[in-house]
């Protein structure tokens, strides 16, 4: 499971494997932040 995103979080291109891990396309998942894809928990900020 691979993805590759911009400086500032943004998902550039995902694996199908990944996207469907996640439930939704790799092209429904371009252009959204990769801390989206993360549980609540692991994504918050310290």
């Amino acid at each position: 499971m691979v993805m590759r995103t911009s400086p500032d979080g943004i998902v550039e291109w995902i694996s199908p494997s990944l996207a469907k891990a996640v439930g939704r396309s790799p092209e429904e998942l371009t252009g959204t932040r990769s801390l989206d894809l993360a549980h609540p928990v692991e994504g918050a900020p310290e």
